[in-house]
């Protein structure tokens, strides 16, 4: 089988997008300033895109949305793929009181992306080279933000799959601490009526890497590293300005991807760690969700394309979405006074991507106190 070269594909990407990651000095420590960060690269770099409504508005993946205001946008409609026999998702009574679907509300989508082979067609669909296998065993992340507050998102994934042979030696051999190298992340930033906002995309070998304490970070999963991405400068005059323009709040899409077990560059067949479809699934089904600044929304949406009861793995006809649990969640850290507390247990209910099999978590509501009765007027002395 002829296999896709992946430096050319590389070259291509960085050329086109003028991403930043890259490999640089591999030095050890430094006299001067104690020790000099080993940059590490990327086997191949994230792909974004960002947009509103029809709208977009940054990134490299932007091709297959329209450009203007006012273009048709093809009409979401009820998937019903995969049902179980007699489910029906709810449709009323899903929301706390006072909140309203598509606002003040975060919605988050990750899937796990089949590896494939493609051949090249001509205009009239046929092949015009033989199959070709596309290092492109790949995650989706799907963040909406319709609330003024950032999010990040937290992906664990062994970081010795994301890196290229050169680089993974060093990974691998833990001859250095995880602050002495680092993988170069990627950031977007866009003009949004007048106000910057920021997507920031890092890689972290250890959980000590981030500088932060979180929940997961004892979980056996994030270990050996994770892809944490995260918004920055969403505020109420961003949401205000995308809700009165395009209708919508601030949408963010980022593709990661992963190391296969084998690839032949410049002829020779090079092998990495071996990451199969359903062990990077294992991975990201532990993902989480944290609301910066302490601010929550009113709404947490878990968003699932096929039903959360289908197998997990890759195989035909098991789901490919992933959990992504608010921070501190009980599947994954056990009780604790994080931001899953905070939330009432889900529902199973329909939302505005057409899908049924949406986790819709909704902040706790205080019960209103009950009505103090009206004092007794005092009697009113007789007269004498």
């Amino acid at each position: 089988m002829k296999i896709f070269n992946k430096l050319f594909g590389m070259a291509l990407v960085f050329a086109a997008a003028g991403l930043v990651a890259s490999c640089s000095s591999q030095d050890g420590p430094s006299a001067d300033q104690g020790v000099d960060v080993v940059k590490l690269g990327l086997a191949k770099a994230p792909d974004v895109k960002v947009w509103s409504g029809n709208t977009t508005l940054a990134g490299t993946r932007a091709d297959d949305l329209e450009d203007e205001v006012g273009d048709v946008v093809e009409e979401v409609v009820e998937d019903r793929t995969g049902w179980p026999e007699g489910f029906e998702p709810k449709r009323e009574d899903v929301y706390n009181k006072g909140h309203v679907k598509g606002v003040d509300e975060v919605e988050v989508n990750l899937a796990v992306n089949h590896s494939h082979e493609f051949t090249v067609n001509d205009e009239n669909g046929e092949p015009t080279t033989e199959p070709e296998s596309v290092n492109d065993l790949a995650t989706k992340l799907s963040i909406h933000v319709r609330y003024a507050n950032d999010v990040k998102v937290r992906i664990p994934v062994p970081m010795q799959y994301v890196v290229p042979v050169d680089d993974m030696a060093i990974v691998l051999s833990h001859q250095f601490d995880d602050a002495t190298y680092k993988i170069e992340g990627k950031e977007v930033s866009m003009n949004i009526g007048g106000n910057t906002v920021t997507l920031h995309i890092e890689y972290y070998s250890g959980v000590t890497q981030e500088g932060v304490e979180f929940a997961e970070q004892f979980v056996e999963e994030y270990k050996d590293g994770y892809i944490c991405v995260w918004t920055e400068g969403i505020t109420q005059e961003v949401i205000d300005y995308c809700m009165e323009t395009y209708g919508d709040g601030v949408n963010f899409e980022v593709w990661n991807y992963f190391n296969k077990p084998d690839e032949e560059i410049e002829g020779e067949v090079v092998s990495y760690p071996a990451l199969q479809e359903s062990e990077l699934f294992h991975y990201v089904n532990r993902a989480s969700v944290e609301f910066l600044n302490g601010i929550l929304p009113d709404a947490y949406i878990n968003a699932f394309a096929a039903h959360e009861d289908t197998a997990n793995g890759m195989g035909e006809g098991e789901r490919v979405d992933a959990f992504v649990y608010i921070t501190g969640d009980g599947a994954l850290v056990g009780e604790n006074d994080a931001q899953r507390k905070e939330y009432n247990d889900y529902n199973t209910s329909y939302h505005l991507n057409g899908k049924a099999f949406n986790h819709i978590y909704n902040k706790k509501v205080a019960a209103e106190p009950e009505p103090k009765p009206e004092p007794k007027p005092e009697p009113k002395p007789e007269p004498k």
